[in-house]
């Protein structure tokens, strides 16, 4: 029943189109999670759950949800400490942090600005729409300020060095879900 989260799997076009556009990170369960709130009208559009599906959640789509969503990259900082990765269950694919200029970065290039915490989920096209799906707060990328600031890679959590923990707060991520409009 809800097979289409699999394809949120980290696969998308973008790499094909621009190379030098993103940085590739490998990506791991986080174990634990629970959803506190879910967008049934957005996710029946999106084909991820039947138009008719009750606006309730369940067993079966939280673990979907979950499966799909609550992951953590492994980023340099845990690459050269594999000892932290012993116990991880790892995702199969790989999730992109994409490179764009951001006016906090001392390089005015592009190359070390961008996702600093966010990673592309995926894309999912309907009959009308194509929508990108992404996720925020998956850890600290090489692309944070932080990481900049600091000269080398941040261990995920880390907020020594200012926005550096790659992170996102729960109030953060409630006051945009109930902002965008949408119903529960």
């Amino acid at each position: 029943m809800y097979e289409a989260f699999a394809k949120l799997d980290g696969s998308h076009p973008w790499r094909d189109v621009s190379p030098d556009g993103y940085v590739d990170y490998p990506a791991r369960y986080r174990p634990g999670g629970s959803v506190i709130y879910f967008n049934y009208a957005l996710a029946a559009e999106l084909g991820l759950i039947s138009k008719r599906h009750p606006r309730r959640m369940n067993e079966r789509l939280e673990r979907a949800i979950l499966e799909t969503f609550a992951i953590q990259i492994v980023n340099e900082f845990d690459q050269s400490h594999p000892e932290r990765l012993r116990s991880c269950r790892m995702k199969p694919g790989k999730y992109m942090a994409t490179r764009y200029l951001q006016i906090q970065h001392k390089s005015r290039q592009g190359h070390t600005s961008g996702d600093g915490r966010a990673v592309w989920n995926g894309v999912i096209e309907t009959p009308t729409l194509t929508f990108d799906v992404s996720s925020r707060g998956t850890g600290v990328t090489r692309l944070s300020p932080g990481t900049q600031k600091a000269g080398g890679p941040l261990c995920t959590g880390d907020d020594s060095v200012g926005y550096s923990s790659g992170l996102a707060d729960l109030d953060e991520m409630l006051g945009t879900a109930l902002m965008s409009g949408d119903d529960h």
